[in-house]
């Protein structure tokens, strides 16, 4: 059989907050394991053992002022637990992070990990991420992957952008030894706003590839609406300074 336990809290379990800036909001810690029940000759339960335990934690944050060229290592641990309280059982590798934005609407960030051997800074590859801007503005974002401009007659409605990768971890018996990121790549999905039939422009950037064309939707409406996809792969990032990985990895108890 298998438990799963969920604590819901503030607590900055992937360690993205950044005093100011970034403030951290309910989030969800994902505590699971597999668990080895016996059975007595009359039906008692005498022994039990939990093992290969996990822990996915996911984290919300309020982007409460601008943050220019933010980016992030994909499989890099930037909360090893030190100054996290109980809950944490471990080192946290970012596995993705998404921002969502609107026009008119409060932009919001998310993010998830996975729990890592211990004494880890990050898996055995990463993968660094694009620089893109936050901004608390209620407005949508293409995060710089295209050339779209807003206009009288087509502009941005939704923007969100997606950095992730897969992390494997190597745990014989129960006990995580190793781990290791792959696949990783950053999506932008867009939506346009028209105000006529007219198909509006839309070019990648460099390292941007357009994976899937526009697409419209009420085409009989008055203010028809285009929705396309970005996609950019990343290549694995040059191995960080012991100095970098440490700092990385106290950013939450600063």
């Amino acid at each position: 059989m298998s438990i799963t336990r969920t604590f819901t809290d503030d607590e900055d379990y992937i360690g993205l907050e950044e005093e100011g800036k970034l403030v951290c909001i309910p989030d969800s810690l994902n505590l699971g394991a597999n668990v080895i029940e016996k059975v007595g000759a009359n039906g008692a339960f005498v022994a039990s053992k939990e093992f290969g335990k996990t822990c996915t934690p996911s984290c919300s944050y309020d982007i409460v002022a601008t943050i220019e060229n933010f980016k992030k290592r994909l499989g890099h641990v930037y909360n090893n637990g030190a100054a996290s309280g109980t809950n944490l059982p471990g080192p946290i590798a970012l596995q993705s992070f998404t921002v969502s934005t609107s026009a008119g609407g409060k932009p919001t960030l998310t993010a998830a990990g996975v729990l890592i051997e211990a004494g880890g800074t990050g898996t055995e590859c990463e993968f660094e991420t694009s620089e893109i801007d936050l901004s608390p503005e209620y407005h949508a974002s293409d995060f710089g992957a295209t050339n779209f401009e807003d206009s009288a007659t087509a502009w941005l409605s939704t923007g969100t952008y997606t950095a992730e990768c897969q992390i494997g971890v190597t745990a014989p018996d129960g006990v995580q030894l190793a781990s290791d990121a792959s696949s990783a790549k950053e999506t932008v999905t867009l939506t346009i706003t028209t105000t006529g039939t007219a198909k509006p422009t839309v070019a990648a950037e460099t390292g941007w590839t357009i994976t899937s064309p526009l697409t419209r939707s009420r085409s009989d409406g008055d203010f028809p609406t285009w929705t396309c996809t970005l996609t950019k792969f990343l290549a694995v990032a040059a191995a960080e300074t012991p100095a970098a990985q440490t700092q990385g990895a106290q950013t939450q108890g600063a």
